[in-house]
């Protein structure tokens, strides 16, 4: 899950919940500050998360080569 994935569920600008993420949601609603809160959580969400499991598979087939050889 991206921060554009959670702002299209919450109905929200990526900016905005990049904001509420960092903490820098002085000017937000607290109901739209709460409604992404609550999708973060419920989802899971952990940062730069996508990009980890997209290079776990590469590095291991990488390690692997190199084992066997």
């Amino acid at each position: 899950m991206t921060i554009n994935d959670i702002a299209e569920l919450a109905g929200v600008s990526i900016s905005t919940v990049s904001k509420i993420i960092n903490g820098k949601d002085n000017g937000i609603k607290t109901e739209t500050r709460e409604r992404v809160l609550k999708i973060v959580k419920d989802y899971r969400y952990k940062p730069y998360d996508f990009i980890k499991k997209k290079y776990e598979f590469k590095n291991f087939f990488i390690r692997t080569l190199f084992v066997r050889y």
